[in-house]
């Protein structure tokens, strides 16, 4: 994808991993990782409140680079009870980051992540540079 195509998404790609982590007593999340098993990881938040992962935002990375986690937060998509909100603040969100990185075995996160760290003291294995995309 060049400067010129930033719009563009990158071909449709399949998860090579998915499942659900318990996260409390109450909650499961339900998580996805495609893209490149040994590349950079980076995790990818999608919007709400009640939103989702899609699977065109497997898309917005370069496969071949980056190891893409998607995770339905807390109460949205996939993730067990839907539309629960007890148990379900951004600290809690904070914290299921930090318990997928671990069940995932991912050793480090990308930095942008850092503020919430520092607030909370809560994820530990950060320490490469965030990609951001809002919309």
């Amino acid at each position: 994808m060049s400067a010129t195509s930033l719009r563009d998404f990158y071909p449709p790609i399949e998860p090579f991993d998915s499942g659900y982590l318990q996260v409390s007593k109450l909650h499961r999340i339900h998580y996805e990782v495609c893209g490149n098993p040994k590349g950079k990881p980076i995790v990818f938040l999608h919007g709400g409140p009640g939103g989702g992962k899609d699977p065109n935002q497997r898309r917005y990375f370069n496969p071949k680079k980056w190891k893409i986690v998607l995770f339905d937060q807390r109460g949205c998509g996939l993730s067990q009870p839907f539309s629960e909100l007890r148990e379900n603040t951004t600290w809690d969100l904070v914290g299921d980051i930090e318990k997928l990185r671990r069940h995932l075995a991912i050793e480090r996160l990308p930095d942008g992540a850092r503020a919430l760290r520092v607030a909370r003291g809560r994820l530990e294995g950060i320490a490469e540079p965030i990609g951001l995309r809002l919309v």
